[in-house]
């Protein structure tokens, strides 16, 4: 008793007697203490380590010159079918929008950063932003060889489709002229199909993040999420029609139902479309599709010789 005594005198600067009450109620006391020491103890934040931005060292010139070596220097990179394998256009192509670019964005020029160290060249940039179109190459995945964040891609995604839209939507995004119409006529009935205005067809496009309520409804065939993408496209793989958005539980008809591909000509303002066939005169021209398109007026299924 007397060492306890001392402690709790020499701990908390408290005097106790010898009696035996005062023992117990040093007893009480002193475990009551020992107790709120403990929670004390235990109550204290657990230091963690603190974690501070790593730094990389990005050779942007090193890797921009490896990129036009692989991609832009004749005999010692890819092949002009390579190239498109890889970016999913020709290098003209490339030049040409690159160009557009260059003219109407001054964020795809070669820049400092922050720290003065060179920025990506506008090659890399749009080779990482088609790499991510064409190939759904992860954002994130290419980093190695582009020196290029993924927050950067991202940003350099929007501004190529703002930039695409904007400047090339009256040309590529627009309805078939008569003079269209007449051409498109024309280079068909020469291929063997008269009065052909292009194909018609849909593809599901995964949506990768479907809310999880939804994915009920817009789970296809291969039992994943996705949209239905309906377009009509000419022999040259230009695109004249296109409606997406349906989810990817509906079929080519459920597509076509809701479609408005026929709508100029239900209103009587599509362009003309006269030709003869057979000795027969039509005023409407139609679409190649696969067979689970009905037998329409505007529609022909295609056939295989046998």
């Amino acid at each position: 008793m007397s060492l306890m005594c001392s402690y709790v005198r020499v701990k908390y600067g408290i005097y106790l007697d010898s009696s035996s009450d005062e023992e117990e109620k040093a007893l009480l006391m002193f475990t009551q203490l020992c107790l709120d020491e403990r929670l004390r103890i235990i109550r204290q934040p657990i230091p963690r380590e603190v974690h501070t931005r790593s730094i990389i060292t990005s050779d942007r010139v090193w890797h921009d010159a490896k990129m036009m070596n692989d991609y832009f220097t004749p005999g010692t990179g890819y092949t002009s079918r390579q190239f498109k394998q890889r970016l999913g256009m020709m290098e003209d192509l490339f030049e040409k929008l690159l160009g557009k670019l260059l003219e109407v964005d001054p964020e795809w020029h070669q820049r400092p950063d922050a720290t003065g160290t060179t920025g990506n060249s506008p090659h890399m940039k749009l080779v990482v932003v088609m790499k991510y179109l064409c190939k759904s190459t992860p954002a994130d995945s290419v980093d190695d060889y582009t020196r290029m964040g993924a927050t950067k891609i991202y940003m350099y995604l929007k501004r190529f489709c703002h930039t695409i839209c904007m400047n090339f939507g009256e040309i590529y995004l627009r309805e078939p002229t008569p003079e269209d119409v007449q051409r498109l006529l024309q280079e068909n009935a020469d291929r063997g199909f008269p009065g052909m205005l292009g194909s018609v067809d849909c593809m599901q496009c995964p949506w990768k993040n479907c809310p999880g309520a939804w994915q009920g409804t817009y789970r296809g065939k291969d039992k994943e999420s996705s949209l239905v993408l309906e377009e009509v496209a000419s022999y040259d793989l230009w695109f004249w029609h296109a409606f997406f958005g349906m989810p990817g539980s509906n079929n080519d008809l459920n597509v076509l139902a809701h479609s408005p591909l026929f709508d100029n000509m239900l209103k009587g303002v599509a362009p003309p479309c006269n030709y003869v066939t057979n000795g027969h005169q039509y005023n409407m021209g139609y679409f190649l599709a696969d067979g689970i398109y009905p037998k329409l007026t505007t529609i022909v299924q295609a056939f295989s010789q046998t």
